[in-house]
């Protein structure tokens, strides 16, 4: 018999590798590294012949294991997920860059890892937001975002860059549906990641700039290069339904909104994030998402002993 029963107050499960090296993922550790820390777990308690271990007590083994077998630190990430999740408050992950920086892909390893179940790109607010107004009355909505300032109607009246203007101008329509999700999501408690071009700094209410539950941050990839060949790695790896050359025919729009976004980005302290190896970027933003969370559970304790 090699089944091990889980007891909490409430529920009762049997013990899973699988399910516990997911969750050893949002302290930071390597899939590998979750992978034999869970399987040394089972072993331990095998050896023990342990059938029956309250979850309190398997927290407790998890977190020697892992202060042994990697750091304290990582340890501590377990306890503060642990917090969080018993504080019964939701954590919103916005995510902005330019398009193919790399924030869907990012975006879905992060979900992996954090074990979120929602997560949405604005282009499918956008999508819904163009069955709702026409292409007559906001032609910029109805465009690429790069490509929304050559069908402006102040395209040629403006003395402002017309990328940054058909761009903003689209933007301005799409944060109305991307707070409207927002909302509904703290007020639900509900984790999720949000990601898109359409995440800009300057078009998102102070209310959500300064939520505590809100975590913010954005995607860059310095090397022009590296980032007009993610196109041709998309184009290889997915079905895209815009042809790559049109995006090398707009690659200089798409760097306008980069720097535009970056700048904004700096204004109020959004984190902006070196996108150069997918890996050490969800492992950055899981380091980014773990300090907001112990800020949060530090700011309710604060409350609680007042």
């Amino acid at each position: 018999m090699d089944k091990i029963l889980i007891i909490d107050k409430d529920y009762s499960r049997i013990f899973s590798r699988g399910l516990l090296a997911n969750s050893l993922l949002k302290t930071g550790i390597s899939f590998l590294e979750a992978r034999e820390i869970a399987e040394e777990i089972k072993s331990d308690l095998l050896k023990r012949n342990i059938q029956e271990i309250s979850k309190q007590e398997m927290d407790k083994t998890i977190y020697k294991i892992l202060a042994d077998k990697k750091d304290a630190q990582y340890a501590e990430n377990f306890l503060v997920f642990n917090k969080i999740t018993k504080l019964e408050q939701p954590i919103i992950i916005l995510i902005s860059g330019t398009t193919g920086i790399g924030k869907s892909t990012v975006a879905l390893s992060l979900a992996h890892r954090l074990d979120f179940r929602s997560m949405i790109g604005t282009d499918s607010i956008r999508e819904i937001m163009r069955k709702v107004l026409s292409n007559d009355l906001i032609p910029e909505l109805h465009q690429s975002s790069y490509e929304a300032g050559k069908f402006s109607k102040h395209y040629r009246s403006s003395r402002f860059n017309s990328t940054i203007l058909g761009y903003s101008e689209q933007v301005k329509i799409v944060i109305v549906g991307v707070e409207a999700l927002i909302k509904r999501a703290l007020y639900e408690g509900t984790n999720m990641i949000i990601e898109g071009v359409h995440l800009s700094p300057e078009f998102l209410s102070n209310d959500i700039l300064e939520h505590p539950n809100i975590v913010f941050v954005m995607l860059n990839l310095s090397n022009e290069i590296q980032h007009k060949n993610r196109f041709s790695l998309r184009a290889y790896n997915v079905s895209m339904r815009s042809p790559v050359n049109k995006y090398y025919d707009n690659f200089e729009q798409i760097r306008i909104i980069q720097e535009y976004l970056k700048e904004q980005a700096k204004i109020v302290g959004v984190p902006i994030v070196e996108n150069i190896n997918r890996d050490e970027t969800v492992k950055e933003l899981t380091e980014i998402v773990t300090t907001r969370i112990k800020k949060i559970v530090e700011d309710k304790n604060k409350k609680v002993s007042l």
